[in-house]
């Protein structure tokens, strides 16, 4: 969902307001920026970090990822392959080879002790068709997204894929998925409180952001 600045900022100021946070006296302090620019300051620091806690349930569709090229490394005999990342990747939504009983959802990265599993010759302890896995590292120059593994080599082909983009404002715009915009409003109006030193109401706003996406409200 495509939410302008604007909005947003309307929409945290009504959640301050409705929350007893002296806007008033925020804003007769001239020594502060004004109250809409601290708000834009948190907007995508927020939505990024919403986008990364949430499960993968609530995001959007993302973007599609299965035009990249595979690349196979088959010289120990592990089927795994990897694809280059676009440089605005954030997070995975889903990811499945065509050889795959099931996709991935959720990607571990190189720092994992799972990750080194993956490296072994033994089928059961890697990633397989069954219980796939999908990492995340990098080359000298680029995002990589390794996966473990296929049986069928380079005959087999993604099936889907696709990924949610770093959120940016563009053009005074930023994509926020559908369910998760009450989150990211809660959490911008506890980043502004944060700025203004309302310490227990941010506080109070971190945890109903994240009761939201936790399903708890």
């Amino acid at each position: 969902m495509q939410k302008t600045v604007e909005e947003i900022v309307q929409s945290v100021r009504i959640v301050l307001d409705e929350n007893s946070v002296n806007i008033a006296f925020i804003e007769s302090d001239t020594d502060t920026l004004d109250l809409n620019d601290i708000i834009k300051q948190h907007i995508s620091a927020a939505v990024r970090s919403i986008v990364l806690d949430a499960p993968s349930t609530l995001l959007d569709g993302g973007t599609d990822l299965s035009a990249q090229t595979l690349y196979w490394e088959n010289e120990v005999g592990i089927g795994m392959g990897y694809i280059i990342l676009p440089d605005d990747f954030l997070r995975l939504v889903i990811f499945q080879m065509s050889d795959w009983k099931r996709p991935v959802t959720k990607e571990i990265k190189d720092t994992d002790a799972q990750y080194f599993m993956q490296k072994s010759k033994y089928l059961g302890i890697r990633g397989g068709i069954s219980k796939p896995v999908c990492a995340l590292t990098t080359s000298k120059s680029s995002k990589i997204m390794e996966f473990y593994s296929c049986i069928g080599g380079e005959t087999v082909e993604i099936e889907k894929a696709r990924y949610i983009p770093i959120p940016d404002i563009t053009a005074e715009t930023i994509e926020i998925p559908t369910r998760l915009v009450d989150a990211c409003i809660l959490t911008i109006a506890g980043l502004t409180c944060v700025s203004i030193k309302e310490a227990n109401q941010a506080t109070q706003f971190f945890e109903l952001s994240k009761s939201l996406i936790n399903g708890k409200s």
